[in-house]
């Protein structure tokens, strides 16, 4: 694969450390995208959502299958990937 560019939410940040160049690989295939606003929060805990969400793309499943779960409203974001 072909080198990509840091991406420009750490690219403009003063936090640029070490997960510039891992961030910028996996949203280069796609795998993470960043926050709406444009922004990649590297020292932020995952939550269990964004969790499936990384590992969904990053395993190709399918996510046209419905999902059930009890603490997840169904206006979340998470709902809305299919």
């Amino acid at each position: 694969m072909k080198a990509r560019p840091i991406p420009q939410a750490l690219a403009t940040s003063k936090q640029v450390n070490g997960t510039a160049i891992p961030i910028g690989y996996l949203e280069g295939f796609k795998i993470i995208s960043g926050y709406q606003d444009g922004t990649f929060k590297p020292d932020k805990q995952l939550t269990r959502a964004e969790f499936a969400s990384v590992i969904s793309r990053f395993a190709k499943l399918d996510t046209t299958k419905k999902t059930n779960f009890s603490d997840v409203s169904s206006n979340h974001w998470a709902k809305r990937l299919h």
